[in-house]
């Protein structure tokens, strides 16, 4: 028997795929080739669609967002400058019972007569000078045995924060002379003074305390008070702070403003 004898009808010597086996291999393929379209035909039919609704905005749309975006600033512009303002006068409030509670403890420790001097009207008409130290600023000085009659100074001139200042009531105060360093000369400015005892001689007589305002504005070179913050009835600014400073303590705590 030959090799091709041997081989089983239905087959030949090349290997020829029987006819049942090439139908069922065909139904597979076809069914596969259905399932795949089912599969990522709608993938395909989307994009289109998707295409479509991508857009940018347009001129109208972002001109509407420019103008939400310009009305929330000017609504929270005003709270912001509100806030830093009421931050500078608390800050200010606090320096000053700072420098007061210094100057106390300095005329205890020495047992010499200690002041906080506040410059008000100055010999100069510098507008830098003026804006800077006129009713804005402090500076600690202490009585000479050495030299009498003219007190040395013991700190810097300290400044308060923009935008608030000292009340012009201050400047009724009683009046001796300091040397303003600014200005290399000799300057009659308000002080407050202490004893060795911690006690407030002036400006004020027994028993009397002291009053110190701070306002939102500042003194004109006429004295007048300009206001640049809410006003009340009267006329008087509502964005202040006050001091009281104890003529027999020495201690200064903030207080209510005082009634008009």
């Amino acid at each position: 028997m030959t090799s091709s004898e041997s081989l089983r009808a239905g087959y030949s010597t090349r290997m020829e795929i029987p006819l049942p086996v090439q139908i069922e291999y065909k139904s597979a393929l076809s069914a596969m080739k259905t399932s795949s379209g089912k599969q990522f035909a709608p993938a395909f039919a989307l994009a289109p669609m998707l295409r479509g609704r991508v857009r940018a905005f347009t001129l109208v749309e972002m001109l509407i967002v420019m103008i939400i975006i310009l009305i929330a600033l000017g609504a929270l512009i005003p709270a912001v400058t509100s806030l830093s303002k009421s931050s500078g006068r608390q800050a200010a409030t606090n320096n000053l019972i700072g420098a007061i509670e210094q100057t106390r403890a300095e005329a205890i420790k020495s047992g010499q007569p200690t002041y906080v001097v506040f410059p008000t009207t100055l010999s100069s008409t510098d507008p830098n000078l003026l804006q800077r130290y006129s009713y804005h600023s402090y500076a600690i000085f202490e009585d000479d045995p050495l030299n009498p009659g003219t007190p040395k100074q013991l700190s810097g001139w300290k400044t308060l924060p923009t935008g608030v200042s000292l009340r012009s009531a201050i400047s009724s105060w009683s009046l001796a002379s300091f040397q303003f360093t600014p200005v290399g000369s000799a300057q009659s400015f308000p002080f407050l003074k202490f004893n060795a005892n911690g006690e407030v001689e002036a400006p004020v007589a027994p028993p009397a305390n002291v009053l110190l305002g701070i306002f939102e504005g500042y003194v004109a070179s006429n004295g007048s008070e300009v206001i640049t913050g809410a006003k009340d009835g009267s006329g008087n600014p509502l964005a202040s702070e006050y001091l009281s400073v104890s003529r027999i303590t020495g201690r200064a705590e903030p207080t209510a403003a005082p009634t008009p």
